[in-house]
């Protein structure tokens, strides 16, 4: 059964969400960028004297559809990147959807699906910045080895949590994602996950609870075989105060590798803790996380990553926010050596001139500390604008 057809069943489900928003309000915008900047070695080569300007165009189109239970957001994002000399230029794009609908007063339902074709650079960052809530996207520790190539990844998910009493919620999940890339040297695959997970608040200060997660990578390289794993934790949520909280969770991966070279089915320690401060005016989270996947390069591998993010708002009109992010990965089974890790951070500052246009400076860094392919330092600052149409 191919990828594709596997998500067929949530056909129905997606109908569902569409009649449900048949007459909703709708909102669209598009958000507009353009950035000139200068870096160094943006394609993580081993030489240290590859350097140019560029000019990065952007849009970044969204629709929204909101219904009295219901809501689908639409999303594009196209990024085209022109170098002044030495690299050739490239074009970075996504399509997306997410949509969710309220069941029952007790139940709720979530899905998601998305496509993207991109080239991984010094320019766009190998880490992505954080996210609107906070957390920093979890990234593929071997990102640095495929910088310079284009990648394509097609994904779906689906979720469902319900009250099954006061203070109890049971929640299910499934995901599946097929990851193609261009070098013959890197490994194409195909993911498949679930999770069964239930939560009982103790107080409006404490959540707990525990969740079971299992996960299966096909990989199109017959040398890494087939690679499952399952993973029981233990969770929790604590509020420390007024505006900080904290979530960890504790556990571990029971890992199979069959194929060659395979592996007996090992315990890995896997959990993480997210730290996180929201003030009037500042917004600070620290993360720690150790878990096991599928990489780019490595194969199957456990994952350890740190990172931090700060914000701040300066003005009503101006803000800023820095970060850094450590990662690495250890392959597991293979009997090879395929580890890498890589340090990043960034900066960057926003102020708005007027209600649609704002002026942002961005700048990064990435290190790869151990590299493969003996990957050098990357550097990139730059200034631009954006310009928001709609609402």
């Amino acid at each position: 059964m191919s990828f594709t057809s596997r998500l067929i069943p949530a056909l129905p489900i997606a109908a569902m969400l569409l009649a449900g928003v048949a007459r909703a309000e709708t909102r669209t915008s598009v958000v507009l960028g353009a950035e000139g900047g200068y870096g160094t070695n943006p394609f993580l080569g081993s030489g240290d004297d590859e350097q140019s300007a560029s000019i990065i165009l952007s849009a970044a189109p969204t629709v929204s559809l909101i219904g009295p239970t219901s809501k689908i957001d639409l999303y594009g994002q196209a990024e085209q990147a022109f170098f002044t000399s030495r690299f050739g230029d490239y074009t970075n794009w996504a399509l997306g959807a997410n949509a969710g609908v309220q069941l029952s007063p007790l139940s709720d339902l979530s899905l998601g699906a998305a496509y993207s074709s991109h080239i991984t650079s010094g320019l766009n960052s190998v880490i992505a910045p954080p996210t609107s809530d906070g957390s920093i996207p979890p990234p593929d520790p071997s990102a640095t080895e495929i910088a310079g190539q284009r990648s394509k990844t097609l994904s779906g998910s689906g979720s469902f949590s319900t009250r099954v009493s006061l203070r109890d919620t049971v929640s299910v999940s499934a995901n599946a994602s097929k990851v193609d890339y261009a070098a013959n040297l890197n490994s194409d695959y195909t993911n498949y996950g679930s999770s069964l997970g239930v939560m009982h608040i103790f107080s409006d200060k404490l959540s707990a609870g525990f969740s079971i997660g299992y996960s299966k990578t096909d990989y199109q390289s017959a040398t890494l075989g087939t690679f499952q794993s399952y993973s029981p934790s233990a969770n929790a949520t604590l509020k420390l105060a007024a505006r900080t909280s904290l979530a960890v969770s504790l556990g571990a991966s029971f890992s199979k590798i069959s194929g060659p070279g395979a592996s007996p089915t090992k315990p890995y320690f896997s959990g993480s803790a997210n730290l996180c401060r929201k003030g009037d005016r500042s917004n600070l989270c620290l993360i720690a996380a150790r878990s096991v996947g599928a990489t780019a390069q490595a194969g199957s591998s456990t994952i350890t990553q740190l990172g931090a993010n700060y914000s701040y708002v300066l003005t009503p009109r101006s803000s800023f926010a820095l970060g850094g992010n450590y990662s690495a990965t250890q392959s597991i089974g293979l009997g090879t050596n395929n580890d890498t890790s890589y340090a990043n951070a960034y900066a960057s500052y926003s102020h708005q001139l007027t209600q649609r246009l704002s002026f942002v400076v961005n700048t990064r860094y990435t290190d790869p500390l151990t590299s493969i392919g003996a990957r050098g330092q990357s550097f990139y600052g730059g200034a631009g604008v954006t310009y928001r149409l709609g609402r």
